[in-house]
C-alpha cells in the first residue's frame, strides 16, 4: 500500500516499512516492518498553516526521523515538498526483535527552519504490514516563530489622525510568563478601506475623510489584538446655510438671523467652533456663537444705514475659509429736495438759460430716488417760460427744467415741489435788456500749481467771470475740462458764480504720478479760458517716517534684573497712519549703558508697535537707550532707566501655596502655583521674573513660561493637567542664583466613565446550554480615552426582545469587564444577545452576537431554561477569543 502526504487541509504521511519474511502469517524472529502514521494538526498548527503565506513563510520539505527505544536512529530522511504536491514516504527499518516500539518525529520545515513538528510512538511487526484503520495519530504542534505567544497587544491604543497623515503601530508579542517574543512575525490588517490603508510594516496612512476602522494585528498562530483608530478631519471652511442676500428699505435691521455652517474637507459639520462675524462695510453684528451639535453657527445683523448699497459681512474661524454675506439696502420714499444748479443765472430778455434748473430728490436717508416726478412752476407774472410742468428723476436723483425768460427785464422765480412736508426749492433767474452783467471775461483767482500725493483730492480750482465793464457777474456758467491727458476726477462738468462772481471746481488726482492740467471756459465767449496746472507725486502713506515713545521708559530695578516693561515705540508715516511692514526699528546703548538689550533691531507689530527688552547691568547707574529708524534721518527715542544696587546675597526662591493638588485630567488646577521671592535679608522682592517649566513626562500645560514677582514678591501661573493620569511635575526657578528652584506637583485623576468599548468575544458560536468558548471582555473609558477602574457594568442577556435582569459588574484596575456567556438550553439553533451598558448611562452600551447551535440530546434530570447565564471571568488583561 501506499500513502501520500499532500500539501493542503488535513493530510496523511505514511512510513512504509517492508518485510522481508517470505510468511505472513507467522512472526518471523526479526526482519523488516512498515508502519503508517496520520499526522494531526493541533487548532494553533492549523491556523498556522493556513496562515503562512501571510507571513511569507511556506512548508518545503519534510524530516522525518525513526528511533528505537535506546534513541538509535533507525532512519533520518528529508524529503523536498511543494505546494500542492502528493508525497510518499517508504521507510524500511530493519527490526532486531519481531516487534519493537520506535518513536517517530516528524518535522515540516521552510529549509532547516522548523515550523511544525510532531513524535509518536508506533508499533513496527516484521513481516505484517499494520491494519490500524486509521494509523495512530501524530499530533503535529506548531513550532515557528511566536509558537510560545499568548499575548499580542497593539500600541499606540485608538488613535486619531487627521486627513493623510501615517502612524507607525507597533505590537508587543509576549509568553504567559511576561517575556517579550522577538522575532515573531505579524501581520497587519485593517477593516475598513475607506479610512485608509495599512503596509506590512504596521504603517497606517489616513484617507481623506472622516471614517473609523479597527486595526488588526496577528501572529501565525491566530494570536490577535484589535484597537479602534479615527480619521478625524478638523473644521477647514464656513458656508452659508440662510440669511445671504437680504434686502430691506432704509436700513435698520434684518430680517432673518444669518446661518453658517462650520465643515471639514469632506463636507462634515463641525461641532464647537468658534465663529467670528464680521462687517466689511456698515452695519454691526448684535450676536455670535460657537458651531452647534449640527455644526450650526447664527447672527442677527442690525443697524444697517440707510444709504442705499450692497454691504457685506465675513463669517470664519481660525483657520477656515471664510464665508461671505451680502445685504442690499433700497432707497425709501422721496422725502427731500434740494438745489443743485441752474439757480440765480442772468441774460439777455426772452433768451433760453444756458443752464438748466436741477434738483436732487432723496429719500430720509439722503439715497437718491430714481423714477420720481418733480413738479416746476412759476410765482410770478413776468412772461417766462418753462419748458414742461413735471420732470423725472434719473438714476441720481437729479431731474432738471430748462427756462426761457421774460421779454422784458424781469426777476422770475420758478420752483420745483416733490409734495412731501418742508419748503420747496425756489430758483431766481433775471432777464436784462443791456450788457452789463453780461458774462465777458474769465479770470483766474486760486488753486494753480498744486502738489499732493497720488488718488487725493486737492483744494478747488477756483475762476473769476465779469462782464465787459469788469463788473463781476453772479449765475454765470463756467465749463470744466480735463486737457493733456490728465487722469484725474472733476467733481462737475459745470459750475455758476456766486454773488462774487467766483466759480470753483474740486479735482482729484487719479493713480499714477504726473503733471495734469484743467482748462475753465465760458460757454459762448471765444477767447476766454484758463488752464490749472496741478502735479500728484508718488503716495507717501505707509512710509516710515516719525518715531514716538509709547511705553517702558523711566523703569527702576536693581542690578542684574531685567526690566518688568520691555521698551516700545510705535512708527507712523507723515498723515499719522501706523507702519507695519517695511520698517526697522534699531536699538542702541548710549552713553556707556552697562546693560544688556535682547535684541539690536526689531519689526513693528501689527499696530505698528516694536519692542526690545532689557536687562540692567552690574552696576548702580543711569542708563540710556535708543531707538531709530533705520534709513531715516532725524527720528530717535530716548528711553531712561536707573539701575540700582542689589543688597548683599543673592535672592532666594520659596514655595507659598498651590502644591499637590489633584484634578481630573486635561482641566485646569482650581489654584494657581505660587511662589516668593526674597533677597538675603528675607525682604520680598518685586519685579523678579520667575521661570516655570514643565518636569520628566508632562502633557500638561503652564499659562505661561514666566511670570514677575509683585510688591509682596510672589509670582504665581496656572497649570492645565494633559490627558493622561500621572503625578506631574512643575520646577519654579530663577535665572543665574543659587537656592533658587522649587518643584510643584499634581496628580491628574482618571475622569468619570463616558464610554464603553468592545475588545473581544463578539460573534462567539457555542451550543445550547454550553458557556462561551472565550470571555465576553469590555473596556471602560473617561473622556479622555482612559481606562475607569472601579466602574460598573450592566451585562443583560436578550433573546427573543425578552432583556433578563441586568447583572453589575465593576471593571479591574484597567478599566476592563469580562464575564462567560451560557445561552439558555433550548435545543434549537438561534442567536442570542448580550449587552454591556455603563450603570452611570445605559446610552452607552455594546451589544454582543452569541450564535448557538441546537444539542440534540438532554441529560437525564436536565431541564429547559428560558434566559442565558454569566460566569464572571478574574482576568487582569484580556484575551482574544480562539477561532
Amino acid at each position: 500500500m501506499r500513502s501520500a502526504l499532500r500539501l493542503a487541509g488535513l493530510f496523511v504521511l505514511a512510513l512504509g516499512v517492508v518485510t522481508c519474511a517470505d510468511s505472513t502469517t507467522s512472526l518471523p524472529s526479526h526482519g523488516r516492518a512498515r508502519v503508517a502514521l496520520t499526522p494531526n494538526f493541533s487548532r494553533e498548527a492549523s491556523s498556522a498553516w493556513n496562515n503562512l503565506a501571510s507571513f511569507s513563510m511556506a512548508v518545503n520539505n519534510a524530516h522525518v526521523v525513526l528511533r528505537d527505544l535506546n534513541g538509535k536512529v533507525l532512519k533520518d530522511v528529508v524529503v523536498p515538498m511543494n505546494e500542492g504536491e502528493d508525497i510518499l514516504l517508504e521507510l524500511y527499518v530493519d527490526l532486531d526483535a519481531p516487534t519493537e516500539e520506535l518513536a517517530a518525529q516528524i518535522d515540516l520545515r521552510q529549509g532547516e527552519q522548523v515550523l511544525f513538528s510532531g513524535t509518536q510512538s508506533v508499533s513496527a511487526v516484521a513481516g505484517i504490514y499494520p491494519t490500524l484503520t486509521p494509523p495512530p495519530a501524530v499530533i503535529i504542534l506548531y513550532v515557528g516563530p511566536g509558537a510560545t505567544a499568548t499575548k499580542v497587544a497593539i500600541s499606540p491604543r485608538d488613535p486619531v489622525l487627521g486627513a493623510l497623515q501615517t502612524l507607525s503601530f507597533s505590537a508587543r508579542v509576549t509568553n504567559s510568563a511576561g517575556t517579550e517574543q522577538t522575532g515573531t512575525p505579524i501581520t497587519w490588517s485593517s477593516t475598513n478601506p475607506l479610512a485608509g490603508s495599512i503596509n506590512a510594516a504596521g504603517m497606517f496612512t489616513s484617507a481623506s475623510a472622516s471614517a473609523v476602522t479597527q486595526v488588526i494585528a496577528r501572529t501565525p498562530t491566530g494570536l490577535a489584538d484589535t484597537t479602534t483608530l479615527t480619521v478625524k478631519l478638523g473644521p477647514a471652511k464656513v458656508v452659508v446655510i440662510s440669511g445671504n442676500n437680504q434686502t430691506l428699505i432704509g436700513g435698520g435691521a434684518l430680517a432673518s438671523a444669518v446661518e453658517v455652517e462650520v465643515r471639514t474637507a469632506d463636507d462634515k459639520p463641525v461641532a464647537g467652533v468658534p465663529v467670528t462675524f464680521s462687517a466689511v462695510g456698515a452695519g454691526l453684528i448684535t450676536s455670535g456663537a460657537t458651531s452647534d451639535a449640527n455644526g450650526r453657527a447664527r447672527a442677527n445683523i442690525s443697524q444697517l444705514p440707510g444709504k442705499v448699497g450692497t454691504y457685506t459681512f465675513t463669517a470664519a474661524g481660525a483657520g477656515l475659509a471664510p464665508a461671505t454675506i451680502t445685504a442690499t439696502v433700497l432707497a425709501s420714499a422721496a422725502s427731500k429736495v434740494q438745489l443743485v444748479s441752474g439757480n440765480n443765472q442772468q441774460d439777455t430778455v426772452g433768451k433760453l438759460l444756458a443752464l438748466p434748473f436741477v434738483v436732487k430728490v432723496t429719500d430720509a436717508f439722503d439715497n437718491p430716488v430714481t423714477g420720481f416726478q418733480v413738479q416746476w412752476r412759476n410765482i410770478d407774472a413776468g412772461g417766462g417760460k418753462l419748458t414742461g410742468s413735471q420732470s423725472a428723476t434719473d438714476a441720481s436723483g437729479l431731474a432738471s427744467m430748462t427756462y426761457t425768460l421774460s421779454t422784458s427785464a424781469h426777476l422770475d422765480s420758478v420752483v420745483a415741489d416733490i409734495g412731501a412736508p418742508g419748503t420747496p426749492v425756489l430758483f431766481n433767474a433775471r432777464s436784462i435788456t443791456k450788457t452789463d452783467g453780461v458774462p465777458a471775461k474769465l479770470a483766474l483767482v486760486a488753486g494753480n500749481n498744486q502738489t499732493d500725493t497720488v488718488s487725493k483730492t486737492i483744494a478747488p480750482f477756483i475762476v473769476k467771470v465779469t462782464d465787459v465793464s469788469g463788473k463781476v457777474v453772479a449765475g454765470a456758467t463756467v465749463n470744466w475740462k480735463l486737457v493733456g491727458g490728465a487722469t484725474g476726477t472733476l467733481a462737475a462738468a459745470t459750475s455758476l458764480t456766486d454773488a462774487n462772481g467766483q466759480a470753483q471746481v474740486t479735482y482729484k488726482f487719479g493713480a499714477i504720478a504726473r503733471t495734469d492740467s484743467v482748462e475753465a471756459t465760458l460757454p459762448g465767449v471765444s477767447g476766454q479760458s484758463v488752464t490749472f496746472i496741478a502735479k500728484s507725486v508718488t503716495k507717501t502713506d505707509g512710509v516710515a517716517a516719525i518715531l514716538t515713545l509709547v511705553s517702558g521708559n523711566g523703569q527702576q530695578d536693581t542690578t542684574g534684573n531685567k526690566l518688568a516693561l520691555p521698551f516700545i515705540v510705535k512708527v507712523t508715516d507723515v498723515s499719522g497712519r501706523a507702519v507695519t511692514t517695511g520698517a526697522t526699528v534699531r536699538w542702541t546703548l548710549k552713553g556707556g549703558a552697562g546693560g544688556t538689550l535682547s535684541a539690536s533691531s526689531s519689526l513693528p507689530d501689527a499696530n505698528g508697535q516694536a519692542q526690545v527688552s532689557y536687562t540692567l547691568g552690574a552696576a548702580a547707574r543711569t542708563d540710556t537707550v535708543e531707538a531709530t529708524l533705520v534709513g531715516v534721518s532725524g527720528p530717535l527715542v530716548q528711553f531712561i532707566t536707573t539701575v540700582v544696587a542689589r543688597p548683599p546675597g543673592p535672592n532666594t526662591i520659596a514655595k507659598v501655596s498651590g502644591d499637590g493638588q489633584k484634578a481630573v485630567v486635561g482641566t485646569t488646577l482650581p489654584n494657581d502655583f505660587v511662589v516668593r521671592v526674597t533677597n538675603a535679608a528675607g525682604t520680598p522682592q518685586a519685579g523678579v521674573t520667575v521661570n516655570w517649566t514643565k518636569q520628566g513626562v508632562n502633557t500638561g500645560a503652564l499659562r505661561s513660561s514666566t511670570s514677575v514677582t509683585d510688591a509682596s514678591g510672589n509670582a504665581s501661573v496656572s497649570y492645565t493637567l494633559g490627558n493622561t493620569p500621572q503625578v506631574e511635575s512643575v520646577l519654579a526657578s530663577l535665572s543665574g542664583t543659587t537656592n533658587a528652584a522649587v518643584s510643584f506637583s499634581a496628580e491628574a485623576l482618571v475622569g468619570a466613565a463616558a464610554s464603553i468599548r468592545k475588545v473581544s468575544g463578539d460573534n462567539q458560536t457555542t451550543a445550547a446550554g454550553k458557556p462561551t468558548p472565550a470571555a465576553l471582555i469590555v473596556q471602560v473609558l473617561d473622556a479622555k480615552g482612559n481606562a475607569v477602574p472601579n466602574s460598573s457594568v450592566n451585562w443583560t442577556s436578550i433573546i427573543n426582545g425578552q432583556r433578563s435582569a441586568p447583572s453589575t459588574l465593576q471593571t479591574d484596575a484597567s478599566g476592563f469587564s469580562s464575564v462567560t456567556y451560557t445561552p439558555s438550553s433550548t435545543a434549537a439553533a438561534r442567536v442570542e444577545q448580550v449587552e454591556a451598558a455603563l450603570s452611570a448611562n445605559t446610552s452607552q452600551s455594546v451589544l454582543f452576537t452569541v450564535n448557538v447551535t441546537a444539542t440534540s440530546v438532554m441529560s437525564a434530570g436536565s431541564k429547559v431554561v428560558t434566559g442565558g447565564s454569566f460566569t464572571v471571568v478574574r482576568t487582569a488583561v484580556p484575551k482574544p477569543p480562539r477561532q
